[in-house]
């Protein structure tokens, strides 16, 4: 059970959560909130598994409890946690609050990850999960089952890269029933009137499939018999050719639309320059909470470059929200610190890329004096100095050049 919850812990929590984690949205209280209940949950855990695992929680608890080896922190008063021994092992076992359950989260919890596992699932291996798929439809004969999906509907979207879930009861034209008697079991009950109750269970028909997995039990041939006896297969009858599906456990089945059209194709290539984006801040050393502005050179080649430029130029705005920042071309890197570059390739383009710190951002139109007299001046002042215009000298003249027609500050002013 540990292990399970490790799992539950890491792959789903740590993962769904990871925005606020990082405080992208830039809700400090929501971020302190997630990061006090993660470190009370790994203290708590450290002191179930120390039995297990002695020396590994011995040297988690002593970062993370113990006052003179952890870091400066407010995160220990928030969680309540007190370090009132010097190891794990003279640690209680935590009692559990069985009033925390919450049966109904729970059970929403299980099939939002049946439900992206099994997306995962139907994308097989010609359908990373990077590429975007146009539509999941989620089939129940349940409405309460889809309403509680409804709550997580969200995540469901960004972990299975779906733009759009639709949500159907409608079960008769998505999925066809088929019911096999269990010979094993029902063979010794019934003797010889196997035969004709395996002839009649393989004629009911959907309804009433349906109705004998809500009731538990049918009479065929004067012959109650029950689920445990007879088992029900679903089968997605979709076309193959533009959906592909799987069924889980609890009768939810999972349709992915994988038609593919000109703007999933550039989402996707999109995905894959923000991909390569992450790969460069890690390989420069950049810290998470570093604030760099990204500028990127298509290399032209053939007719494919002038697809991913196409594909740049329509998805600003998922670079913008994965991003925090637009991505900027390379002709307006200026006089910008450099941190880090790479050349790297997109699905056979290739691209440069260069992270640089914030800087001033001139505008093609202004003077190639003017230019790079802005390029070069400090932009820890012009930022409290130009929030609006700046006056320069340019061939003995003054000039008034204006924030947003003549320059930026932020490359979110280009947003």
């Amino acid at each position: 059970q540990l292990v399970q919850f490790i799992e539950q812990l890491t792959n789903w929590y740590v993962r769904l959560n990871r925005d606020r984690l990082k405080n992208s949205e830039g809700d400090v209280d929501d971020c302190t909130r997630s990061l006090s209940t993660l470190y009370t949950v790994l203290v708590n855990l450290t002191m179930l598994m120390a039995p297990f695992t002695p020396f590994f929680t011995e040297y988690m608890y002593q970062i993370l409890v113990v006052p003179e080896n952890t870091v400066a922190r407010t995160l220990v008063s928030t969680s309540g946690a007190k370090a009132a021994v010097k190891s794990v092992h003279f640690e209680m076992i935590p009692v559990a609050n069985l009033d925390l359950l919450n049966k109904e989260m729970e059970t929403k919890m299980k099939h939002m990850q049946d439900v992206i596992n099994l997306c995962r699932l139907a994308r097989g291996n010609d359908l990373p999960l990077k590429r975007p798929i146009r539509e999941l439809i989620l089939v129940h004969e349940d409405p309460n089952v889809l309403e509680t999906l409804k709550d997580v509907e969200s995540y469901i979207m960004s972990e299975s890269n779906v733009k759009q879930i639709t949500m159907s009861t409608d079960e008769k034209s998505w999925c066809k029933l088929n019911a096999q008697a269990d010979g094993r079991v029902l063979g010794a009950k019934l003797g010889k009137k196997f035969g004709a109750v395996f002839k009649a269970v393989k004629q009911l028909t959907h309804e009433q499939l349906s109705e004998f997995q809500k009731v538990g039990s049918i009479e065929i041939e004067g012959v109650t018999v029950t689920t445990e006896e007879i088992k029900i297969h679903r089968t997605v009858i979709a076309d193959t050719k533009k959906y592909s599906a799987r069924v889980s456990d609890a009768n939810l089945s999972v349709i992915l639309d994988i038609v593919e059209d000109q703007s999933l194709l550039e989402e996707w290539s999109a995905r894959e320059v923000v991909n390569r984006i992450q790969k460069l801040r890690k390989s420069s050393g950049v810290a998470i909470t570093d604030v760099l502005d990204v500028f990127i050179e298509v290399i032209p080649d053939d007719k494919k470059s002038g697809a991913l430029e196409k594909a740049i130029a329509n998805q600003k705005g998922f670079f913008v929200g994965r991003l925090k920042r637009p991505l900027l071309q390379m002709n307006s890197l200026g006089g910008a610190v450099v941190v880090g570059s790479s050349d790297d390739d997109v699905d056979g383009t290739k691209i440069r890329l260069v992270l640089a710190k914030p800087s001033v951002i001139a505008v093609s139109s202004v003077s190639p004096g003017a230019k790079s007299l802005l390029e070069s001046m400090d932009y820890e002042w012009m930022k409290a100095n130009a929030k609006e215009s700046v006056s320069i000298t340019l061939d003995g003249e003054n000039v008034t050049l204006k924030r947003g027609i003549d320059y930026y500050l932020e490359s979110t002013d280009l947003v």
